[in-house]
């Protein structure tokens, strides 16, 4: 897998492009917006990891860049993880805020990796979530952190409530953007659930 890494820090770039190359990436180094236009025109890249603060081209326009190449982006955030962040356009496809273990970034390089490859949408009383193309019913982006809180809840398995509190009102908040009678309630003695709304 071939790997687009943008963090201004020479430090931290060379470590953690030490531990991906030893994870069994092939990983490209860059320090600056403008750097990351240059690669993106020269070469394809599976995924980009970018430092929000990213200097010369703000993240929002590499997002937009890295959209219309279908190339997904996790971008790392110094700030907490809140809902509307997760509404914001454009919406990379994960986020990973500071501080954080190497093996966190690895394990969401391959939790993105595996959503693109999953195919089969995840359904629920009318509302669908398409892993592949990070999408709530094909209109309505979402992260991989939206798309697995709603898979653990379709199939009863436990989330950590703490670290999925954002995702949750993200996805309840899009819900009622389009409309859809589906929310994601806490119910006593129960944890959270996806229900349908009274009509």
């Amino acid at each position: 897998m071939n790997l687009l890494m943008a963090h201004p820090d020479r430090d931290f770039s060379e470590a953690f492009h030490t531990l991906l190359s030893l994870s069994g990436y092939t990983v490209t180094s860059v320090f600056d917006g403008t750097q990351v236009i240059t690669r993106l025109a020269a070469q394809s890249y599976d995924m980009m990891i970018v430092d929000e603060n990213i200097p010369r081209i703000p993240v929002e326009e590499l997002l937009r860049t890295c959209r219309k190449k279908q190339m997904p982006v996790i971008v790392l955030s110094g700030r907490r993880l809140h809902a509307a962040m997760l509404s914001a356009e454009p919406l990379a496809n994960a986020y990973l805020t500071f501080p954080f273990l190497p093996q966190e970034l690895i394990g969401l390089i391959g939790r993105v990796q595996q959503q693109q490859q999953n195919h089969e949408p995840l359904r629920f009383e009318g509302v669908e979530i398409h892993p592949a193309d990070f999408s709530l019913c094909g209109t309505v982006p979402v992260t991989e952190g939206e798309t697995t809180v709603f898979r653990c809840l379709l199939y009863h398995q436990p989330i950590d409530n703490k670290r999925a509190g954002p995702y949750i009102a993200a996805l309840n908040h899009k819900l009622e953007k389009l409309q859809k009678n589906v929310r994601i309630r806490y119910l006593m003695n129960d944890g959270y659930r996806l229900v349908k709304m009274n009509e």
